[in-house]
C-alpha cells in the first residue's frame, strides 16, 4: 500500500562505524510505515501518550544524513582489503575538511555538527613523522600525485624527500644470490655409450677441407633470445656520458610528476 521497502529499523551502536547515518536514513526511509503504524487504532488503544518527530525533527535528521553521507562513503572506501589505502588517507582527510566547510544556508545544528567534526580530524595524522610517511604514500600513487590540497612550495617538498628516499636506498637494496649447483660426474649412473669406430681416411680429408677457416677468433657463441631476435636485442652498449645516482633519481622523479 505504501509502496516502500520492506526493512528492518536499524539501531546506533557507538562501536560500528556508519551506524548513526544507517539508523537515520533508515528511519527516513521507512518514516510514512512507522506514522502510519503509530497511527493505528490498535497502538492508541494500548498507548496512551505517543511520542513521534515534528517536522523540524526530520528537516535536521535530513541534515545531518547531508553532512555524515561523505563519511560513510570515506570509510567504506577505506574498509576495502583488495588493495592498499595507506595512500588515500591524506586526500580523504582534506576531502572530508573540504566538504564540512561551512555554507550560508546550513541550519545551526548543521554548523555545530561540522565544526565537530572538523575539529576531530584536525587532529587526526598529526604528528609531523606521521604526516611526511603519509605524503610520501600519496605521492608515489599515480592517482593522487599532483597532491592538490598542498601548496606548490609543500608539494616540491614531498618529491625532494621522495628523492632523498631513493638515493639513501641505492646501497640498502640486496639481490639474494643462489648457491651455484656443481655437478658432480660421480653421480652419473648411466653407462657410458660404446665408441664407434673412426674412418681415418674421413678424419684426414675432413681436416684437409677445414684448413684455413679457422685463421680468426672464434665467435661467441649467441644466446637462445639472441638467436631469436637478432638486433633487436641489444646485449651492450658503449657507454656514454655517465649520470650520478641523483641525477637519475631526479630524472625519474621529473617525468613522474
Amino acid at each position: 500500500m505504501l509502496k516502500i521497502e520492506q526493512h528492518k529499523l536499524v539501531i546506533d551502536v557507538s562501536t560500528r562505524w556508519n551506524s548513526s547515518y544507517d539508523m537515520i536514513e533508515r528511519f527516513l526511509e521507512q518514516q510514512p510505515a512507522i506514522i502510519s503504524a503509530l497511527s493505528s487504532p490498535e497502538v492508541k488503544r494500548n498507548v496512551k501518550d505517543i511520542v513521534t518527530l515534528t517536522e523540524e525533527d526530520i528537516n535536521q535528521a535530513e541534515q545531518a544524513m547531508d553532512v555524515l553521507k561523505p563519511l560513510k562513503t570515506v570509510t567504506t572506501i577505506m574498509c576495502d582489503k583488495k588493495c592498499p589505502t595507506i595512500s588515500m588517507i591524506i586526500p580523504m582527510k582534506y576531502r572530508i575538511i573540504d566538504n564540512l566547510c561551512e555554507n550560508p544556508v546550513d541550519s545551526k545544528l548543521t554548523k555545530e555538527v561540522k565544526q565537530v567534526i572538523r575539529d576531530d580530524l584536525n587532529k587526526r595524522y598529526s604528528d609531523s613523522d606521521v604526516r611526511d610517511f603519509l605524503l610520501l604514500a600519496a605521492a608515489l600513487d599515480p592517482r593522487f600525485k599532483s597532491l592538490p590540497m598542498l601548496s606548490s612550495e609543500e608539494r616540491e617538498s614531498v618529491f625532494s624527500n621522495v628523492e632523498l628516499r631513493a638515493i639513501s636506498q641505492r646501497d640498502t637494496v640486496q639481490v639474494k644470490s643462489e648457491p651455484e649447483v656443481v655437478q658432480n660426474p660421480d653421480c652419473n649412473s648411466e653407462p657410458a655409450l660404446p665408441s664407434l669406430p673412426v674412418d681415418s681416411d674421413k678424419v684426414n680429408n675432413d681436416k684437409s677441407n677445414t684448413e684455413g677457416l679457422n685463421d680468426g677468433p672464434t665467435p661467441p657463441k649467441k644466446s637462445a633470445i639472441e638467436d631469436l631476435l637478432g638486433d633487436v636485442y641489444v646485449v651492450s652498449c658503449t657507454p656514454g656520458n655517465q649520470k650520478s645516482v641523483s641525477d637519475i633519481v631526479a630524472s625519474e622523479v621529473a617525468d613522474y610528476k
